[in-house]
């Protein structure tokens, strides 16, 4: 973002005096957190209600947002936690506390097994429970940079740009790793005070401008997510726009240290989804996720906890969705080579749109992570094309979001969800590999416009072993084999030559059931093998 006047800081400092933020986040140094200490969250009782008036707890636009959603003015999880009771729980150990989560009503603070014991016994807390680790969010590189377009192609940009929809009068959050670099970024050039709205670092409050202070390598992070959501070079016919919503409003948070760290931040990325929920801000796009990674084995995450409710992070996108009305768009996670595989949390939230990752034929990319078996509803639900991470496939989705509701302001987070989910290519045949495919720009409009769109993929039940369909020329098809109704056990891709038309003879793989066959821009088949 090359900010030609920069007045930078003094109107950020402005913007934050206009608000009330009913957390706090105290700046710790991370290399004196004590080697015998945990991060807990510790969680409350009650809260003190006395005197509550919700047009303090919130910004005229949160209200503006809710009304719109009609959603409860006044929420109980807008309440701040009872200072008295935070008062208690520092005087009782050495530390003090980190973050205070109104939505969670609790505190994250580092305690030893002693002080762990003695807070736990203390009248007005229900329980504890330890933090845990991130994943690592893949690095971008320079090929990263020169095939976006393929995604924005996948997701019929061209039509957004012909309805003139570019994200304006949407403001998107963004929690990442950090912003280091955006004002050098080519593709960021447009971005000034009146688009960044707000940003700050809740790692380290004492970093006021994430775009030119950086701690680690992984603080560029963030700053192509953000030229992947609204990103475009500033030529005369704006040829090489790379993000869907070049005219959107952002807040800022980094939430993430990087890789030197080895306790989460997930307290961060709550506060941080509190702040920007006060700010009235309603879609958010975050490319971390939570799993394993402890130096303490016992502590890391278990695959069965990823079941949408479990994990702290996962129960606040529940609440954002329910009852903030706000859309989260989170990467569906890179873990689908090693051993863990599954959707990551907060993706595994049913009210999280989780993004996987395709390659340019539509594929599943192998790094991908997929849905776990264990729970009833689709993860990932979309994906999109992304050369080297799921970081780069939700920003290109979370565009596309903003554009939507540039069309329909009136929308609600759940019509926006289903309007991307319905729009896709495999719908409504999803799968634990793509979730229910690429969105696809004319479906979603037409979705908005109350109009009904044709399922182009025709359900056959096949009695033998293999199952003939032509293939003309220069056209592709894809294939997921399943064991199930869901669950995909191979896939596979084929394309004709440019001049020639093919008979395609598909042969049933061991232990498949189902089989969905794409075509792009045509349709295809939903195979009940019997």
């Amino acid at each position: 973002m090359n900010i030609r006047n920069y007045p930078f800081l003094a109107a950020l400092s402005f913007v934050f005096m206009q608000f009330i933020f009913i957390f706090s986040v105290s700046a710790q140094n991370f290399s004196s957190i004590p080697s015998d200490k945990t991060k807990y969250w510790v969680f409350f009782s009650q809260k003190d209600t006395t005197d509550y008036d919700y047009t303090f707890a919130v910004s005229a636009k949160t209200i503006e947002n809710r009304k719109l959603q009609k959603l409860p003015l006044r929420q109980y999880s807008d309440i701040s936690v009872s200072e008295k009771f935070v008062q208690k729980v520092e005087n009782s150990v050495t530390d003090k506390s980190i973050v205070k989560s109104k939505w969670l009503n609790a505190i994250s603070i580092y305690l030893n097994e002693e002080e762990a014991i003695r807070v736990q016994n203390l009248p007005f807390v229900t329980h504890l429970q330890a933090l845990t680790t991130k994943w690592k969010p893949l690095s971008y590189s320079k090929i990263q940079k020169r095939k976006m377009g393929k995604a924005m192609e996948q997701l019929e940009l061209s039509i957004l740009k012909k309805e003139n929809l570019t994200g304006k009068g949407v403001t998107i959050g963004v929690i990442d790793a950090g912003f280091y670099g955006s004002d050098k970024s080519n593709y960021l050039k447009h971005l000034d005070t009146s688009r960044v709205l707000g940003m700050r670092d809740f790692v380290n409050p004492k970093q006021k401008d994430l775009f030119r202070e950086k701690e680690t390598s992984d603080d560029s992070h963030g700053a192509t997510v953000l030229e992947m959501i609204g990103g475009y070079n500033d030529d005369k016919d704006n040829s090489n726009q790379v993000g869907a919503a070049s005219e959107a409003q952002f807040y800022l948070a980094r939430t993430d240290h990087g890789v030197t760290e080895t306790r989460s931040e997930e307290d961060f990325w709550v506060a941080a989804m509190e702040w920007m929920d006060s700010s009235g801000v309603k879609l958010i796009n975050t490319s971390l996720g939570y799993s394993v990674g402890f130096d303490d084995k016992k502590e890391d995450y278990d695959t069965k906890q990823m079941d949408g409710k479990t994990s702290v992070v996962s129960k606040a996108v529940n609440m954002a969705f329910n009852e903030k009305g706000i859309l989260i768009v989170v990467s569906a996670g890179n873990e689908g080579w090693d051993k863990w595989k599954i959707v990551s949390t907060p993706g595994d939230s049913p009210f999280a749109l989780s993004i996987g990752a395709t390659n340019g034929a539509g594929l599943k990319m192998g790094y991908s992570s997929i849905g776990a078996d264990f729970v009833e509803f689709l993860k990932p639900n979309v994906a999109c094309y992304s050369l080297t991470g799921t970081s780069f496939s939700a920003p290109n989705i979370t565009g596309f979001a903003a554009c939507l509701w540039q069309k329909s302001p009136k929308a609600t987070n759940k019509e926006i969800f289903e309007a991307i989910e319905k729009s896709a290519s495999l719908y409504p045949f999803g799968n634990n590999f793509i979730g229910y495919g690429i969105p696809k720009a004319s479906n979603a409009i037409k979705i908005l416009d109350g109009k009904k769109i044709k399922t182009t993929i025709k359900e056959v039940e096949e009695k033998g072993n293999s199952f003939k369909f032509d293939l003309k020329a220069g056209e592709r098809y894809v294939v997921f084999h399943k064991q199930d109704k869901r669950i995909v056990v191979e896939q596979d891709s084929e394309k004709a030559a440019s001049r020639k038309d093919i008979k395609i003879t598909l042969k049933r793989p061991k232990d498949t059931n189902f089989s969905t066959i794409y075509i792009d821009g045509v349709g295809g088949f939903e195979i009940e093998w019997k």
